[in-house]
């Protein structure tokens, strides 16, 4: 009863506005309907970095969120190059876009026994099959895709294929042109790891609902892809789709929800065999139904399904924008009321302050993350099914479970196995702190970001915390056109901890960007 109080009210304030106030408005805006003074045009951007780092690993923030561009590696050095054409011309029926982006480099690699610091009695789960590690320090030539993609949008609606990056979530919602997210990113799906190959057809950006005046907008995509890893399966699929809706168009005040649903699925499993991916399959799989190949996808369903809901609210003002989001995370099946699912304590909350009137402090963030319910302890007894131990971005028919390249998928604080130098994740349990701040200085862009995170047992469920850790980040850079336009980058970064353990850093960048191509 009082939640259709609230929808009420603002359906009737909704309409209001747009009787008396906003009468003139088209009922169906579109940006098709104002003038196209976009350029189309073509830049490049050549990047040389270098890291060097006192610990086993480099600082977090040195490696987390980086698209998977940089390594956990103490000393690295990498050359990326890109060439790219952004889609400018929203006034335009159709656009494209494309980029190519590549980066190689060496990782000068100390490995070792075993993790430092970690309870003895979790080594089998951080070794199963007793991989050996190397005493001794090694150097290793790595080289990546960030993206190699080509995008084309007729009248609204986004066709991308290839290996392109993707910000899904309500924490990157930006509106004012001087803001960058800060979040850490959404819990299914960040910036955390490498683009995978993928298919995708959709919305991307929101748009206006028929005879809405700009009140009501929608965006989705439904999304075919490739995970390439290989890690005890192989030809594994992605399957993914999420909608996206949003009210108060032009009102000082916008609520939004986002629905997620991603599954791994298809393929051949080293211990299973064919896991079937015929379009029959395709078809099980994006309703989230029962398999018949495998005993465990026979009582549950076809692949390794997780998802998440968004809800946020937005407050925009003339200088100032307010960015409030609620994420979950779920892999029993979502709830229609998410604060009634098991797993209800967990999630990410956060909120981000952005303005554009004071260039010294542009936007501050503060995140909160809880993944230690996961829906109870215990998941089956006597054949009833309670739905607990989730295990998030574990999945035993798929030893890669929810990782590309051994970096997570999703939020990273939830540990990636290339950190750990194990096998699977083991650290999904863990309730974290995470605040950044960003801004300019005379010139000097900086960005700082202090996480405090503790990690539980996962396989005793107990409340003692197991580990814990501490990431600082310091990063300035600055433009220099008398120095043939390079820009200068430095960053310092430190963790204390068990997890990653101990380790100060820094990570220096020289770059240039320009245009290949400018045409109106």
């Amino acid at each position: 009863m009082r939640w259709s109080k609230v929808i009420l009210s603002v359906c009737m304030v909704l309409f209001a506005d747009i009787i008396f106030a906003y009468k003139p408005f088209k009922p169906w805006p579109l940006p098709m309907d104002s003038a196209d003074n976009g350029v189309d045009s073509i830049g490049y951007s050549v990047a040389l970095s270098a890291t060097a780092s006192s610990g086993k690993n480099a600082p977090f923030w040195f490696y987390a969120n980086r698209n998977g561009k940089f390594s956990p590696a103490p000393y690295a050095g990498s050359l990326s190059l890109s060439i790219a054409k952004p889609a400018a011309r929203p006034a335009r029926w159709w656009d494209y876009s494309f980029a190519v982006a590549l980066t190689g480099g060496v990782d000068g690699v100390k490995t070792f026994d075993s993790i430092a610091n970690i309870d003895d009695n979790l080594k089998s789960l951080i070794n199963p099959s007793g991989y050996a590690f190397n005493k001794k320090k090694s150097q290793k030539w790595r080289y990546s895709i960030d993206e190699l993609y080509a995008h084309v949008r007729l009248w609204c609606f986004d066709i991308s294929a290839g290996f392109k990056r993707f910000y899904f979530g309500n924490s990157y919602n930006t509106h004012l042109e001087s803001e960058v997210p800060l979040s850490s990113g959404a819990m299914l799906w960040s910036q955390n790891a490498a683009p995978l190959p993928i298919i995708s057809v959709g919305i991307d950006k929101y748009t206006a609902i028929p005879f809405t005046y700009g009140y009501a907008e929608v965006k989705g995509a439904l999304i075919h892809g490739w995970f390439i890893d290989g890690v005890g399966t192989r030809r594994t699929m992605l399957h993914y789709k999420y909608i996206a809706g949003r009210l108060g168009g032009k009102l000082p005040v916008n609520i939004n929800y986002e629905f997620h649903h991603a599954a791994q699925w298809g393929g051949y499993s080293d211990e299973y065999g064919e896991l079937g991916s015929s379009l029959y399959d395709w078809w099980l799989v994006f309703g989230a139904h029962e398999g018949d190949n495998i005993y465990n996808e026979k009582y549950n369903a076809l692949g390794n399904h997780i998802g998440s809901q968004n809800i946020g609210l937005e407050l925009k003002l003339k200088h100032w924008h307010v960015n409030a989001y609620w994420q979950t995370l779920f892999e029993d099946g979502p709830v229609l009321a998410p604060w009634k699912a098991l797993n209800r304590y967990d999630g990410l909350w956060g909120v981000q302050i952005s303005q554009d009137k004071w260039s010294f402090i542009s936007s501050v963030m503060y995140e909160f993350l809880n993944t230690t319910d996961q829906s109870g302890p215990t998941h089956d007894i006597d054949g009833v099914v309670f739905g607990g131990s989730d295990s998030y971005f574990n999945n035993s028919i798929y030893p890669q479970e929810w990782t590309n390249r051994g970096f997570v998928l999703g939020i990273p604080f939830i540990i990636s196995p290339v950190v750990t130098n194990s096998e699977r994740v083991i650290y999904n349990r863990t309730m974290t702190h995470n605040v950044a701040l960003n801004g300019d200085i005379y010139g000097f862009k900086y960005l700082l970001r202090y996480s405090n995170s503790n990690y539980y047992r996962r396989e005793l469920y107990s409340t003692g915390v197991l580990a814990h850790n501490s990431s600082f980040l310091l990063a300035v850079e600055k433009f220099v056109p008398q120095a043939w336009n390079l820009n200068f980058a430095l960053s310092l970064a430190a963790d204390w901890g068990d997890v990653y353990g101990n380790s100060f850093g820094a990570l220096f960048t020289i770059s240039r960007s320009g245009l290949i191509y400018k045409r109106r």
